[in-house]
């Protein structure tokens, strides 16, 4: 199983390559047998974390620029390969995987949608860019994933969703995928912008739903188009919002078991227990 260790750099030139694909292909994804400390099972990825006293995890070297850059080279032979081409939109690669995996739909407004990268029949990596900074969205779901790590693996409750952070990757399951985020800048992402990417995500239906309704709310007159992207992300952020704060529960309000209003119920009703 390929282990990966990776911390936040800042970079002074952005090419389109796979980082996440660099991270399972270069020297320093070895196999580690070692007895560890501990391990955290989060969607399909484990975390192991060892001791600091072993020696040869501290020494995996960093990836080289010829290390991403032959990454990057396989991974577009691959792509070609399998007939895909190797600069996808987020449309094609969920068309390629046959998914319709949920995908940010906000990012800090610096940042551009810039590539998709399939990985594999589980994987894509999304790639955003802002100048010389990039940010690698790798979102998996079925087959197995691991990060080997010496360093502390921290866990915090954002939003509801509980989120691990260790090797300078951020991790968290939701709805079924799991999603490991990467980021080549000079400064990490605070903990408030990554609860807005999570309270974001959508899939390519639930997105084209809610922009079709308030697009017909504006045509009837009822909001100016100027406030429809707004509308359409914060429909999904409180759905969001309200999924992670339903829990097992949301699944009975997916399913007509209980209604929105019942599951809302049952949300004020828990809230005023804990006062």
């Amino acid at each position: 199983m390929p282990k990966k260790k990776w911390k936040p750099i800042a970079v002074s030139a952005i090419a389109v390559v796979s980082l996440a694909g660099a991270l399972q292909m270069t020297t320093y994804a070895q196999d580690i047998t070692k007895p560890f400390l501990a391990h955290f099972q989060v969607g399909n990825l484990e975390i192991k974390q060892y001791s600091k006293q072993y020696s040869d995890l501290e020494a995996i070297p960093a990836p080289s620029t010829a290390d991403v850059a032959s990454a990057a080279s396989q991974s577009a032979i691959s792509q070609r390969q399998a007939g895909t081409p190797s600069s996808l939109t987020i449309a094609d690669a969920r068309q390629a995987l046959g998914v319709d995996f949920p995908v940010p739909a906000w990012l800090p407004e610096q940042y551009k949608y810039l590539n998709s990268v399939v990985q594999g029949a589980h994987a894509v990596e999304l790639q955003y860019q802002q100048g010389n900074d990039l940010i690698s969205l790798l979102i998996s779901s079925g087959g197995q994933n691991g990060v080997s790590t010496t360093e502390d693996v921290n866990t915090e409750m954002i939003g509801g969703t509980k989120v691990y952070f260790t090797n300078g990757i951020v991790i968290w399951n939701y709805d079924g995928f799991t999603y490991e985020l990467y980021q080549m800048a000079e400064h990490d992402l605070d903990h408030e912008t990554i609860g807005s990417i999570i309270d974001s995500l959508a899939t390519g239906k639930q997105y084209a739903d809610s922009q079709a309704f308030f697009s017909g709310q504006a045509k009837a007159g009822q909001m100016s188009e100027a406030d429809v992207e707004k509308a359409v992300l914060f429909s999904i952020k409180k759905d969001n919002q309200f999924k992670a704060a339903m829990g097992d529960n949301y699944e009975k309000v997916k399913s007509g078991e209980l209604t929105r209003a019942q599951g809302q119920a049952l949300l004020e009703e828990a809230e005023a227990l804990q006062k």
